[in-house]
């Protein structure tokens, strides 16, 4: 009789749990990211100290279509077709452009990059973490680098429970900083071009570029 009202009480209960298994999240939002021809988002950037105080805050911009992305802010931009990166530092009107690894998962190379090789280039607990964003109901994911070589030791991804939306990303480095985006927005852009993730130096004469690859 037990075992059974053991199975009636699960059948009961299971509807209000599903989703916070990590598997879940991750299929959700990922499906929700790939689901946009060209993902645009908003975000303000932060590096944060062991103690969550401020060391460097920025606004960004961010295009995402396929392998291809564009991060752009104040004081530089990062084009990737792909193939390869150029880095555009503004402040010094340079640009080094270096070869690209789409399974790299170091922050340096494409901090949204988790959102969809966060399932096989990281490892995660069985159970979302229930938390909020705020004061929006959320899970959070946190993701462990299979890479002894990454440059963080675990990045968390906090998503809205309602619609999967992602709220936050969150780097931990090795020497403990934080390197935290607050998504403001993401929508869709609509397709673009190859050539809109490329840096064409004919637009900007006075700008060095060094190709390092």
């Amino acid at each position: 009789m037990m075992r059974y009202l053991a199975i009636l009480l699960f059948a009961f209960i299971s509807p209000f749990v599903k989703g916070e298994n990590t598997k879940d999240v991750i299929d959700r939002y990922t499906e929700k990211i790939v689901s946009y021809e060209c993902l645009y988002a908003t975000y303000n950037f932060a590096i944060l100290d062991k103690n969550g105080g401020t060391k460097f805050a920025i606004d960004g911009e961010f295009f995402s279509q396929g392998d291809m992305f564009l991060v752009k802010t104040y004081f530089s931009d990062i084009y990737c077709n792909g193939e390869y990166k150029a880095l555009y530092d503004k402040s010094v009107s340079e640009v080094a452009v270096v070869g690209h690894n789409k399974y790299d998962a170091n922050i340096s190379d494409n901090p949204f990059a988790v959102l969809k090789n966060g399932p096989y280039a990281y490892t995660y607990d069985d159970v979302a973490e229930v938390t909020d964003e705020g004061g929006i109901p959320c899970y959070k994911v946190v993701l462990r680098p299979k890479s002894e070589s990454a440059d963080h030791t675990s990045v968390y991804v906090v998503v809205s429970q309602a619609d999967y939306s992602v709220k936050s990303i969150c780097y931990i480095s090795r020497s403990g900083d934080m390197f935290k985006a607050d998504i403001k927005s993401i929508s869709e852009a609509g397709r673009k071009e190859p050539s809109f993730f490329e840096f064409d130096a004919a637009k900007f004469p006075d700008v060095v570029v060094n190709d390092l690859r």
